[in-house]
């Protein structure tokens, strides 16, 4: 080892030893405050904590030839707990359970054209101050890129960051929030970029609008007034939209995903909330410690949390969408004089959830089938809930374990006798769920309904006692499936089915051709169908037919028989598929089939005709594999984002060939139509629209898109052709005279691409 030190304020640090030292913490160890530390190019396997004033900086200035590379992977990379060190052209890599760079509680510190990638953290200012962040780029890190953790200390700011690129991190932008009374004063311009779209850090600033046009990558209003966010796509941020102590402001029609909270305020009143989407997030829109805020038809669905209500009040929250996520629809906690008015909570734990809140008004809300209460309000006291909706949910439609002085009227709860809990010293006292023969009552003696209209031709009785499959089949060709069943005659139903009797035990005790009706109402049931029948919704009838499974690990509809017909049904609650079809020549139409792995399942299907159902707010809507030759017509597919990564499909064909898919509306899903292994199918006239990929092809070859209209809320491209030959895209468009754009590589040979 050279002993020779370079200069008198400079040590220098080569693996190979050819430098003063061997490792940055040895020469960090051997300094004095003020010095430099020169490290030449190469690995160096290490963890360093920097307690001196130092400058640490690779000779080449080149941040890919001089690695440091974490040694204990649960701690930082450079742990920093001394004021003025400047840390240059670094690559640290690879601690991932700690940061690659950590400012502990420090100031006056300069990091500049470092890359940090596979960490926990990139870079983290634990309550530091006046630091500069500069040219450093940021990927790949698994849970944060840039992360600012202030306290209440008017210290912990007034960093400056500049020009650093973060992308491809879990979330690249933090802010934390813990600290509500933080002072976020710092200097952030749009040089920062997330996935490469500008960071706005708006500080003390009013009457500002960002609209599409910004093209923002994350937005921060601090202190602001009269500010408008409007028309932004944004994802993987903690937060993707921030106001912190701003007011009188408005957020609209934004779309966000895939962030730890897709919008939160913190101390800002007086803000208005409208036509936002936010899906895939921890928290999809929070409020916190704010009041007189407004929130009116937004969608947040599939996140942990849908909207998130803490310790604020006066917020009015009005046809607002809360659906398939993972813990609460609505929640609110700490909260007082909120009102709730006409939402939808389905598909969660709790659909709406109040803790420890008082004097709140909840009407005309739904929350059905969701996985624990519909409404629940836990520790809450006088607040008032009229002709709300809380159907099908597996434990209660209202639970008021250990709240006080409530009034429910007019409410509509489980079918079971059970939808109310008992007014007992143990789990609640003296709410009052009646008045003045204003009672709440069950789902099935209550008069809500929702209509399934059926028209069907007039001359179905002529032939269904010959043939009634084939006669439906044969129709197809000239008329609609909705058109099949109008005005079915009392004589052609051969077994009535009545709330409180077994669907399954019609099955069993019918002959093959029969024609089952089902009267509406709840039926609990998984079924086998192991012959030919049809199995209908009864025919003029305004109430929703309801199968919800008994057992949530098994199908719905099991249908292992060829020429079956499934129609009218609305069917929820499974783990597996709604409809699993595994025979030929059959009908699954008009039905709604919502918060399953998969809605509808066509496995070794042959002749199946899939039309007008909706299915949606699952796994995978429709799902063809080793399936052929069925129809797939003006079906409703979307928000299919259900069971995440492996499951997030409008229309799936897996092996699957000689289908035809016309005619569908398949949008706001991960994938909208999807093939693999799949040749030989049409895809016409669909409209795939705002889903994040629309079309892929993989290893699908011979396919036709022909007429479709594609438009993509996230990818680059609207169709996509991996590892495919052979397919003809001709007439497809993107919008009025928008050409569609096409991702085929070098491994896709021959396709014929023809657009508008």
């Amino acid at each position: 080892m050279n002993t020779n030190i370079v200069a008198a304020d400079t040590i220098t640090v080569d693996s190979s030893g050819e430098g003063d030292y061997t490792s940055v913490q040895q020469a960090v160890n051997n300094s004095v405050d003020g010095d430099t530390i020169l490290v030449n190019k190469g690995v160096y396997v290490e963890n360093v904590d920097v307690d001196k004033k130092l400058t640490i900086i690779s000779k080449s200035g080149n941040p890919e030839d001089t690695i440091v590379q974490a040694l204990s992977p649960g701690d930082h990379i450079f742990h920093v707990t001394a004021n003025n060190v400047t840390i240059k052209g670094f690559s640290l890599i690879n601690s991932s359970s700690g940061s690659g760079i950590y400012l502990d509680s420090v100031q006056y510190n300069t990091i500049a054209n470092n890359h940090l990638q596979a960490n926990e953290i990139g870079i983290h200012l634990w309550h530091a101050n006046n630091n500069i962040l500069i040219n450093n780029t940021v990927s790949d890190n698994n849970w944060a890129g840039i992360r600012l953790s202030p306290n209440d200390s008017e210290l912990a700011s007034n960093n400056t960051l500049i020009n650093n690129t973060m992308v491809n991190n879990t979330y690249n932008f933090a802010i934390d929030t813990v600290y509500i009374n933080a002072s976020m004063q710092n200097n952030i311009d749009t040089t920062n970029t997330v996935n490469g779209k500008p960071i706005y850090y708006l500080v003390n600033v009013s009457n500002i609008t960002l609209n599409s046009a910004s093209n923002a990558g994350a937005i921060y209003c601090i202190n602001c007034q009269n500010m408008s966010i409007k028309n932004q796509i944004l994802q993987n941020n903690i937060q993707s939209v921030f106001l912190h102590n701003t007011s009188d402001s408005r957020y609209d029609s934004n779309i966000l995903s895939n962030n730890y909270v897709g919008i939160i305020l913190v101390n800002s009143d007086n803000n208005t909330g409208l036509n936002n989407i936010a899906v895939n997030n921890i928290v999809g829109i929070a409020i916190v410690a704010s009041t007189d805020n407004y929130l009116s038809n937004n969608m947040a669905n599939f996140n942990g949390v849908g909207f998130e209500i803490i310790d604020s009040d006066n917020t009015e929250l009005n046809n607002n969408t809360a659906n398939n996520n993972k813990a609460n629809g609505i929640a609110l906690s700490s909260s007082t004089k909120n009102q709730l008015n006409e939402n939808i909570a389905n598909h969660n734990n709790d659909g709406i959830k109040l803790f420890n809140c008082s004097n709140s008004l909840l009407n005309n809300n739904i929350a059905n089938s969701n996985r624990y209460a519909g409404i629940d309000l836990g520790s809450s006291r006088d607040n008032i809930l009229t002709d709300n909706i809380a159907n099908s949910n597996r434990e209660h439609g209202f639970e008021l374990a250990g709240s006080d002085n409530n009034t429910l009227r007019g409410n509509i709860g489980n079918s079971d006798m059970d939808h109310l809990p008992d007014d007992s010293p143990n789990r609640t006292s003296k709410n009052e769920t009646k008045n003045q023969d204003i009672k709440n009552k069950s789902f099935i003696d209550s008069t809500i309904s929702v209509i399934i209209s059926w028209i069907h031709p007039n001359n179905f009785s002529d032939n269904v006692d010959n043939n009634p499959i084939n006669s439906l089949s044969d129709n197809f060709s000239n008329n609609s499936i909705s058109n099949f069943l109008d005005n079915i005659s009392e004589d052609s139903i051969d077994v009535y089915v009545h709330p409180g009797d077994s669907i399954q035990q019609a099955i069993d005790n019918s002959s093959s051709g029969d024609i089952i009706a089902v009267y509406p109402g709840l039926y609990k049931e998984n079924l086998i169908v192991n012959k030919s029948l049809i199995i209908i919704s009864k025919p003029g009838e305004s109430t929703e037919t309801i199968i919800q499974a008994a057992d949530p690990k098994d199908d719905i509809f099991y249908v292992a028989a060829d020429n079956v017909t499934i129609c009218g049904f609305n069917v929820i609650g499974t783990d597996q598929a709604g409809i699993c079809y595994t025979g030929s020549c059959g009908i699954i139409a008009g039905n709604k089939l919502v918060s399953d792995k998969y809605g509808i399942y066509l496995k070794k299907a042959e002749n199946i005709t899939v039309e007008n159902n909706n299915a949606s707010q699952n796994g995978r809507g429709i799902y063809l594999r080793d399936s052929s030759r069925n129809i797939v017509k003006n079906n409703e597919v979307s928000h299919n984002w259900l069971h995440e990564e492996e499951y997030r499909n409008g229309i799936l064909l897996r092996n699957s060939n000689n289908n035809k898919l016309t005619g569908n509306n398949v949008s706001r899903n991960w994938d909208g139509i999807r093939l693999e292994n799949s040749s030989n199918n049409e895809l016409s006239k669909n409209a795939v629209i705002d889903d994040y990929f629309c079309i892929s092809l993989e290893d699908s070859n011979n396919n036709k898109l022909l007429d479709n209209t594609i438009k993509s809320i996230g990818y680059s491209f609207e169709i996509t052709l991996g590892k495919s030959h052979n397919n003809t895209l001709q007439g497809n468009s993107a919008g009025f005279m928008t050409e569609v754009k096409v991702s085929s590589g070098p491994e896709s040979t021959n396709n014929t691409l023809e657009g508008k």
